[in-house]
């Protein structure tokens, strides 16, 4: 196995996907767990399709205090109340995943 293709050291950034229906504060309780967990929003995109909604961010978690499974059981807790589907991985799972 060549060791070069093999990530040393863990980026510290994170994938967040969100889509569902659409409804008022969506965005602010993603935000605000981000916020709490002094997560860095580094890029966001988001569309409304009429009633549904889709986000992707790109967040860096270098800085936050808390570890990756606590933010990700935080917002994986926005799906039942929210009624929506957030899915957040770590970038280099992401990257890895398309690798040839």
């Amino acid at each position: 196995m060549n060791q070069s293709s093999t990530p040393t050291t863990d980026s510290g950034r994170i994938m967040l996907t969100a889509y569902g229906y659409n409804s008022p504060g969506i965005l602010a309780a993603i935000t605000e767990i981000l916020s709490k967990h002094q997560c860095d929003i580094l890029d966001m995109t988001q569309k409304l399709l009429q009633e549904f909604f889709t986000l992707m961010m790109l967040v860096d978690i270098t800085n936050s205090p808390s570890d990756f499974s606590t933010i990700q059981s935080e917002l994986n807790a926005l799906n039942e109340r929210m009624k929506m589907r957030v899915i957040v991985q770590h970038v280099d799972v992401f990257n890895a995943m398309y690798r040839i």
